[in-house]
């Protein structure tokens, strides 16, 4: 589980879920990607989004 949140402070709006089919392994919650700052995209949400940087999952 990635949540993303639109802002810092905010409940995030959107939650990236990955997973297999048939396993046994327990659900991970992953630190999250804020998308927006004060001056617009965040420099993690830049990264994944214009430099094709891989999300923070594990």
């Amino acid at each position: 589980l990635l949540p993303l949140w639109p802002r810092a402070g905010q409940p995030a709006r959107r939650v990236l879920v990955q997973g297999r089919r048939h396993s046994r392994q327990p659900d991970w919650l992953h630190p999250g990607l804020v998308l927006h700052d004060e001056g617009g995209w965040t420099p993690g949400a830049q990264a994944v989004l214009r430099d094709a940087a891989p999300l923070p999952l594990r």
